[in-house]
């Protein structure tokens, strides 16, 4: 609901000539003060445009609708289990803020040494070099 203030009394040239005193509202005292100075503010967002500075780390869940089988092989597989092939319900998505690539790996679960083993996995790749300044990641407690 937008601010409305309360209405007041009219006055008139007279009225203020002769010096009487008004009681203004706490409202209309708040509209008289200045405006606060607007601070710049950090927008959160990072403008690394170097490559390999900063790398941004989430895992994705996937909706039951869209999750497919898919086949396994090598360091996938063994994560899994050995099994040759697995249902895809998450995924450990790595990207590069400076350059925009990324890499993504299937894990079976949300755990830290599945996800640390498919990291140490993209970096082993060599599709994205280790980050030189940073890791970035959320919580993780959504």
């Amino acid at each position: 609901m937008p601010f409305k203030p309360k209405p007041q009394p009219n006055i008139n040239m007279t009225d203020v000539a002769s010096g009487r005193q008004f009681k203004l509202s706490h409202e209309t005292r708040e509209m008289q003060k200045p405006p606060e100075k607007i601070k710049k503010h950090d927008s959160g967002k990072y403008k690394d445009s170097k490559p390999n500075v900063t790398h941004q780390v989430d895992i994705l869940s996937i909706p039951k609708a869209r999750q497919r089988d898919i086949r396994l092989t090598g360091a996938d597989k063994e994560r899994f289990g050995g099994q040759e092939k697995v249902k895809a319900k998450l995924a450990l998505i790595v990207q590069d803020v400076g350059t925009r690539k990324l890499d993504i790996k299937w894990i079976p679960n949300k755990t830290a040494t599945a996800t640390a083993d498919a990291l140490k996995q993209i970096y082993k790749e060599g599709t994205l070099k280790r980050p030189t300044f940073r890791l970035m990641s959320d919580k993780g407690n959504e």
